[in-house]
């Protein structure tokens, strides 16, 4: 139980103060992936080396980076997990995205398992010389893994495109920092009166000041600021009441 407990504390600091962090540290290493497998691409077809020598940045002075069925198959794992422990610190569209990436990863880990298998095994399947997956049957692999990295890159930026810039709702279910802005307020040259922007500070909630509080006192003050902005347009379709 105390084991279990301290799990579900990792994961609870992994996606609300640690998310911020832990985002970065995983993005870099799927991008330097990336990177990886769009210069393996680049030196089958722009410098026209031959299959077995494109062997990316890393993989030129550490071959066995690229040849180990292993180390493939170990990375996919990691991609997938690291996906899947992030994903509970996404909230609304940006939530939905990142599901999408881990489904895919998931596809892809499934491709990179057939090949560990076929590596342990010393048998290939349907007769291929080399350990070969499903859709490499059609797709050959240097092309094919690039596109998987890339379906699951494009859908992870787009999460985090609206996971750093949330609505007012999704915001409110966020558990880390990771906003650029805050949830709601968006002062326009209608709502910056002085009066109602001091307001926003009437709310001040008990105890310590959280993140949910500091979206409650942000919603009231955007609250009271459209009540003086509904009274001084009546004011100005009615009238000065003293002439």
């Amino acid at each position: 139980m105390p084991q279990s407990g301290s799990t579900s504390s990792l994961l609870s600091r992994l996606n609300g103060p640690w998310h911020q962090r832990a985002l970065l540290i995983f993005m870099v290493i799927v991008i330097a992936h990336l990177a990886e497998h769009i210069v393996q691409a680049y030196q089958v077809y722009a410098l026209d080396w031959p299959v077995h020598q494109a062997r990316g940045v890393l993989g030129q002075w550490f071959p066995w980076l690229v040849h180990s069925e292993a180390l493939h198959y170990g990375y996919a794992v990691i991609m997938l997990v690291g996906i899947w422990i992030l994903l509970s610190g996404f909230a609304g569209r940006s939530r939905t995205w990142w599901l999408a990436a881990l489904i895919i990863q998931f596809w892809h880990h499934i491709e990179h398992a057939l090949l560990q298998e076929q590596a342990i095994a010393g048998h290939n399947l349907f007769g291929s010389p080399v350990p070969v997956s499903i859709v490499q049957l059609w797709i050959p692999r240097v092309e094919l893994h690039l596109l998987y990295n890339s379906l699951v890159f494009v859908p992870m930026i787009v999460a985090l495109g609206f996971h750093l810039l949330p609505s007012a709702p999704e915001a409110a279910a966020m558990r880390c920092g990771c906003a650029l802005r805050a949830a709601a307020p968006r002062l326009e040259a209608r709502c910056s009166g002085v009066p109602a922007a001091a307001n926003l500070w009437a709310f001040r909630p008990r105890g310590r000041l959280t993140g949910g509080a500091v979206e409650a006192a942000i919603l009231h003050g955007l609250r009271h600021m459209r009540r003086l902005d509904r009274g001084a347009r009546r004011q100005i379709r009615n009238g000065p009441r003293d002439l």
